[in-house]
């Protein structure tokens, strides 16, 4: 999953680079994916409780301080069941920061 908006752009792709130090680019993407990902989880009957892993794809691994500021900010203590893998520097998108996996119980 990525965080591709309504009109097709990266979420954050402009404002990212300026704030690469504060990992925005990861804030901002996780929290978009994080809201995608809880919209398929009350579809298919569940919630984002229930995530038995995160696999997290990134560019640059700085970009998961921001990963995980925006679990922390959706999910407050629920634990953070998450790999993380820094992959080549070329990404499926320009300005995408990470590409994540989840693995959600359905009961």
């Amino acid at each position: 999953m990525m965080a591709i908006g309504h009109n097709g752009d990266v979420i954050g792709r402009r404002l990212s680079p300026g704030f690469a130090v504060l990992s925005h680019g990861g804030y901002t993407q996780a929290a978009a994916v994080y809201d995608y990902a809880d919209a398929l989880c009350r579809a298919a009957g569940t919630s984002l409780v229930n995530v038995l892993r995160v696999q997290y794809f990134v560019s640059d691994a700085t970009a998961f301080s921001g990963i995980a500021m925006a679990w922390s900010a959706k999910m407050g203590t629920q634990p953070h069941p998450f790999v993380c893998t820094q992959t080549p520097p070329t990404m499926p998108a320009p300005g995408v920061s990470l590409i994540a996996d989840f693995w959600i119980s359905v009961p």
